[in-house]
C-alpha cells in the first residue's frame, strides 16, 4: 500500500522527500562555482598570452642578472649600462612579445634594481619577474 497525497494518514511517513536536498545542494553549487572564480583571479592576476593562429608561438625571456659588485649581465654575458640598453631595446625591437627575468644578489643595493626595472619598463618590456629562494619562516624580517 502506498500513501496518497489526499488522504490523512495516522502512520508513521515512510516516504523522502528529496527535492529540498536537491534544491540546496544545487544552490550551495551555484554559489560556490561563482565565488571559485573571484576566489582564484584575486590571488594572483597574471595576463596570459594570447595568439591568433592555432599553435602558440614561443616566448621569448631574456635573463638579466645582477651580481654583488653591481654589474649587470644579460643571458650570461657582461655588459656594461649603455650596452645593456641597447642589447635589450635590439632585442625587443626583434620581439615584442620579449620578457624579463631579473635576478639580482641580495647584497645589491635596492637603487640599482629599480634602475634596471626602469630601463627595461622604458624600453617597452611590460612583463617582468624578479626571482627569488623559498626561505623558510625564521629568514624573515622581524
Amino acid at each position: 500500500m502506498g500513501s496518497s497525497a489526499g488522504r490523512n494518514a495516522k502512520g508513521p511517513i515512510v516516504d523522502i522527500n528529496v527535492t529540498p536536498l536537491v534544491d540546496i545542494t544545487l544552490v550551495l553549487l551555484i554559489i560556490m562555482m561563482v565565488s571559485a572564480n573571484f576566489i582564484a583571479k584575486g590571488s594572483i592576476k597574471i595576463e596570459l598570452p594570447r595568439a591568433s593562429t592555432a599553435e602558440d608561438a614561443p616566448i621569448s625571456i631574456v635573463g638579466i642578472t645582477i651580481n654583488r659588485d653591481g654589474y649587470i649581465f644579460l643571458n650570461g654575458v657582461r655588459h656594461s649600462r649603455s650596452d645593456f640598453i641597447q642589447e635589450v631595446e635590439t632585442r625587443f625591437a626583434s620581439d615584442n612579445r620579449l620578457q624579463a627575468v631579473i635576478d639580482a644578489d641580495k647584497n645589491v643595493k635596492h637603487g640599482v634594481v629599480v634602475e634596471v626595472i626602469d630601463i627595461v619598463k622604458a624600453i617597452g618590456i611590460e612583463n617582468f619577474a624578479i626571482s627569488i629562494e623559498k626561505g623558510n619562516k625564521q629568514n624573515q624580517i622581524q
